[in-house]
């Protein structure tokens, strides 16, 4: 999500997943890329997609409803 986006955003947005098993009592590392061009939206004045500049927060968990970490990001 983006605080204070030009136009109106949903406060949750899926931009990507895995699905890993862990055997109960283990631990996993996983990596999820997400590409700078999903955090676009499209721009009806200039007829193209835009990246606003600024902090992105993205949350992690096993569902949007048991977020356990969050991680900020700024894109310049």
């Amino acid at each position: 999500s983006k605080a204070n986006s030009a136009v109106e955003r949903a406060a949750k947005e899926l931009k990507g997943f895995n699905k890993v098993l862990v055997k109960a009592g283990n631990s996993e590392k996983v990596t999820i890329n997400v590409p700078v061009k999903e955090l676009a939206y499209y721009d009806e004045n200039s007829k193209g997609w835009v990246v606003e500049k600024g902090d992105y927060t993205f949350k992690l968990g096993n569902s949007s409803k048991n977020i356990t970490q969050e991680v900020t990001v700024t894109i310049q």
